[in-house]
């Protein structure tokens, strides 16, 4: 799947976008703007997150298949899946 995520720094509030070819070989997420360091386990969870979306195809047996920002807070989630 063609995705992009948006990150923004909680610092100086940049906002950067990443897409596949952009981190699958990096170690660590670093601000462009501030150079504030993302923690290295929330990276690589979104390293994995992302790297497992774009391996799903973007349309299958009559499906398309898209990613969008969700007001859910998953956080507080009491159903299971």
């Amino acid at each position: 799947m063609d995705c992009k995520i948006v990150i923004t720094c909680e610092k100086c509030k940049c906002k950067a976008e990443l897409s596949p070819p952009t981190w699958m070989e990096a170690n660590a997420y670093t601000c462009p703007n501030c150079r504030e360091r993302m923690p290295a386990d929330y990276w690589m969870l979104l390293k994995n997150a992302i790297g497992a979306l774009s391996m799903v195809p973007n349309s299958c047996d009559g499906f398309s298949i898209s990613v969008s920002e969700s007001d859910l807070n998953l956080d507080n989630r009491t159903d299971e899946i």
